[in-house]
């Protein structure tokens, strides 16, 4: 009995010093996107192995007209470097978030387009 209330003690002293730590954000790259609106990190498949992608999307305030989706592959891998997105579509009408297709349909995302009108 004399151990559980050691470890009650230990943690009752030892988890305000974990709490009490801070955590400072650090830019470690950028790039430009014209007009960014939603991102996510997508899981992928790439070279035998599993990544993870930034896809963006983007919107022009201009209503009506055709936004953009940008896909960075492997974005843990290229984070050091400088990124290049690539387009993966320019035929897309805002709102277009993104979101992981079902877990049925792994490395897959559904990016709707427009507002549905009654």
């Amino acid at each position: 009995m004399q151990f559980y209330q050691f470890i009650l003690v230990v943690s009752i002293f030892a988890c305000p010093l974990l709490i009490k730590s801070e955590i400072t954000p650090v830019l470690i790259n950028k790039f430009e996107l014209p007009h960014p609106g939603f991102s996510t990190l997508l899981r992928t498949w790439t070279l035998n192995f599993t990544s993870w992608s930034l896809v963006i999307s983007c919107f022009n305030p201009i209503p009506e007209s055709k936004d953009y989706v940008y896909n960075v592959p492997n974005i843990g891998q290229q984070l050091t470097t400088e990124i290049t997105p690539t387009l993966i579509t320019n035929q897309i009408i805002w709102p277009n978030g993104i979101v992981a297709a079902d877990q049925l349909v792994e490395y897959s995302m559904i990016v709707p387009s427009g507002f549905l009108l009654p």
